[in-house]
């Protein structure tokens, strides 16, 4: 609050230049028999410290004329601070020029025509007490105003011309806040025609690097230390324009009870120039206006009635800023129209390390986590019609933000969220190397495939969702928050799809998939009645514990992991096709070997478990015969019949080769899906077996014909770019 003082000083200064000037005025006229200038400047020296009880300095030879009017020069003028503030000068200047019409002085009164303080070195200070250097009440006549008024009983008027000041500066120490302001080439015109008149004050100076525009009137300036005036300011800098109408007051401090306006380009370089401990660069808190009723005392601001227009928001509430010693605090109460968090925090960033994360990952090593200025404090409640953070979109509802000693939460309450609700906290605290972050939410009966694409990319299931996320990490970046994540998740969603697949069609292709998977396709649907999972995090890994799906026409339960740092999926589905009625569920069929989901997670493919059918291909066959069956295939004999002879001697003539493309072809496919080893023993059993394999597969599908009289493998493979596939029976 020390510079909001300099001002009130720069007015003490001019009520003691008219005491300077009445004195002046009373000597010359006492004297002016007398030609002799330091015998002038001696009276003068004495008049100041009997009125004031400081020492008055003249460095040089005054220049003083006498007709038409009084002329004074008076070069190097020094004024001392009271006694216990050292010996410093309160005030030194390089020439004072005084003009006075000469017939009134002669009369007893003193018509100041010309005061110009040419280069003044003005320095305000405030001990450790309290006490200020910029009062002058000691002396017989009780103080510098008083005595301008009365003139000692020498003068009965007393009128001021305007006070040049012309390259000044003010410097302004407060001990007890361990404060220092200055305030360089200033260059105002002060009008203040006598020390009971309204004071104006028109000019500019610089200030902590800005030039600053400035416009003061003051109808009261002998309340300034009492109960207050009435005044109207305005200021301007290459940050703000400022305007203010109200009382002020210094009397214990800053004083304000008025209307405030403000608008500027940039809220954070201002804030940042007034030292309220913000870094100069940053996102957000740029351009801004705003309008309030205002309140200040000697350590805090309140804004009410509050209009405010920040960055993309518009804002109604109320708002109080307190400076102290070493923080800063902002407490708001503000009803927003709409918030962007990415205003602030910067969107998501794009690209990453991928030698750190995988072909398949997305996550950016860029630091996105810094570091919060410790000696600012914040609590902001706000309630928002529109809140997005990334692609997220929320609200209406309530937040509340809290920054603290570096550290900051956030707490939703109430708030609307596709379609549902949701509820939770999200914390940054700052750690010995790394922030550490926490995130507990709730979401109850929200639009499962919105919420899911904007914010995992995930676009494969749609339903009502209720879930629970709990987890921490610790990092700066995505990539090492995505590594370090731990915690738990419980979802369940309701009367929805899984978009991309019809597992009841896949249970038809299944000998198909075990060559090339099965890709997921925007047409493809399964409905569900319930699907619930529980995840738990282990440093960046989503070990699947439960995975359970209840449909009109299918049940699945799986288990499996999601790697977050690579983002990518493994999972393992056990289904089977059910006929529910009536209540009652009964099982038609179940899948012949578990069904494998791989791969990234924005575009999985899905696999049945080559290895299961291997290990029991016997039990495979009857699944698939009873597949066959359920889709529709109600005589398998007959089918059989008329491929039966055609099958087989095609079969004979392409058994080497296949044998050797299924190796060769089938084996690279497996390898991507099994690994290289699992892959490469599954190809040499497949090609190995394949004509016994074959044989009992037709005798599986097809009945139970006499098998051709020779045995022979599967149809040779279709010549086709990509990887190879069976031939399905025709």
């Amino acid at each position: 609050m020390g510079a909001r003082r300099q001002g009130f000083g720069i007015a003490r200064v001019i009520i003691f230049i008219g005491v300077l000037a009445v004195l002046v005025g009373g000597g010359i006229y006492a004297v002016s028999f007398l030609l002799s200038p330091n015998f002038i400047v001696q009276r003068l020296q004495q008049a100041v410290k009997q009125q004031t009880g400081r020492t008055l300095t003249i460095g040089g030879r005054p220049n003083i004329r006498f007709y038409p009017r009084i002329a004074v020069s008076l070069p190097d003028v020094r004024l001392s601070s009271p006694p216990g503030f050292g010996k410093g000068n309160f005030i030194r200047m390089q020439r004072l020029e005084l003009v006075v019409e000469l017939w009134p002085l002669l009369q007893r009164e003193l018509i100041l025509k010309k005061l110009h303080m040419v280069a003044p070195r003005i320095h305000l200070m405030v001990d450790a007490k309290g006490r200020n250097n910029w009062t002058f009440d000691t002396g017989a006549s009780g103080g510098g105003a008083g005595t301008a008024g009365s003139g000692g009983g020498l003068l009965k008027r007393i009128r001021l011309a305007p006070v040049i000041i012309e390259g000044g500066q003010v410097i302004y120490d407060d001990a007890r806040a361990k404060a220092h302001h200055e305030v360089q080439n200033l260059d105002v015109a002060v009008k203040l025609a006598s020390p009971d008149s309204p004071l104006s004050i028109k000019g500019g100076a610089d200030w902590r690097g800005q030039r600053v525009k400035l416009s003061l009137f003051v109808k009261r300036p002998q309340a300034l230390s009492g109960d207050g005036s009435p005044v109207e300011a305005f200021l301007e800098t290459a940050g703000a324009k400022i305007e203010y109408q109200g009382l002020a007051g210094f009397g214990k401090g800053l004083r304000l009870a008025g209307n405030l306006s403000a608008s500027g380009p940039s809220l954070r370089g201002l804030l940042h120039w007034l030292g309220a401990g913000l870094p100069a660069t940053g996102r957000g808190l740029g351009k801004f206006s705003l309008k309030a009723a205002v309140e200040a005392d000697a350590d805090a601001i309140t804004l009410k009635k509050l209009q405010l227009a920040l960055d993309e928001s518009r804002a109604q509430g109320s708002v109080r800023l307190r400076t102290g010693k070493t923080t800063t605090a902002i407490t708001a109460a503000l009803g927003v129209d709409r918030l962007v968090t990415d205003t602030y925090l910067g969107p998501p960033p794009q690209g990453g390390n991928k030698k750190a994360v995988g072909r398949g990952g997305g996550w950016s090593d860029a630091a996105i986590m810094p570091d919060l200025p410790r000696n600012l404090s914040a609590d902001l409640r706000i309630s928002v019609n529109d809140l997005r953070h990334r692609k997220l979109k929320m609200g209406p509802g309530t937040a509340r933000f809290v920054v603290k000693n570096g550290a900051f939460k956030a707490t939703l309450q109430k708030m609307a969220f596709y379609g549902g609700g949701l509820g939770g906290t999200f914390s940054i605290t700052p750690g010995k190397k790394k922030p550490q972050v926490a995130a507990e939410f709730r979401v109850n009966k929200v639009r499962a495939m919105p919420f899911l694409t904007d914010f995992a990319d995930f676009r494969h299931v749609s339903g009502t969702l209720t879930g629970l996320l709990d987890v921490k990490s610790a990092g700066r970046s995505q990539l090492e928050l995505a590594g370090n994540l731990r915690g738990l998740a419980n979802l369940e969603f309701s009367d929805g799809k899984i978009h991309g697949v019809n597992l009841v069609k896949l249970m038809e292709l299944v000998q198909k998939g075990i060559v090339q998977g099965w890709n997921f396709s925007a047409n493809d649907t399964t409905d569900f009645v319930e699907l619930k999972a529980q995840l738990v995090f282990v440093d960046g890994i989503a070990g699947v514990r439960t995975l359970s799906m209840k449909g009109p026409l299918v049940q699945v339960s799986g288990k499996g992991e999601i790697d977050l740092l690579r983002q990518r999926l493994e999972l393992s589905l056990d289904g089977a096709l059910v006929k529910r009625k009536e209540g009652e569920e009964k099982t038609l069929l179940r899948m012949p070997a578990p069904l494998l989901v791989k791969g990234p997670w924005q575009n999985p493919k899905i696999y049945p478990d080559i290895a299961g059918i291997l290990k029991n291909p016997e039990a495979a066959l009857q699944q698939f015969q009873k597949l066959m069956r359920a889709v529709g295939a109600k005589k398998p004999a007959a089918k059989a019949g008329k491929v039966k002879d055609k099958a087989a001697e095609k079969v004979k003539a392409t058994r080497e080769k296949l044998e050797r493309k299924v190796e060769k072809k089938l084996g690279g496919q497996l390898k991507k899906v099994l690994g290289k080893q699992q892959g490469e023993e599954t190809a040499g059993k497949i090609s190995e077996e394949a004509g016994k394999q074959m044989e009992k597969l037709l005798k599986g599908i097809f009945g139970k014909q006499k098998p051709p009289a020779q045995p022979a493998p599967a149809p040779a493979p279709q010549q086709q770019d990509g990887p190879v596939q069976l031939a399905p029976a025709r």
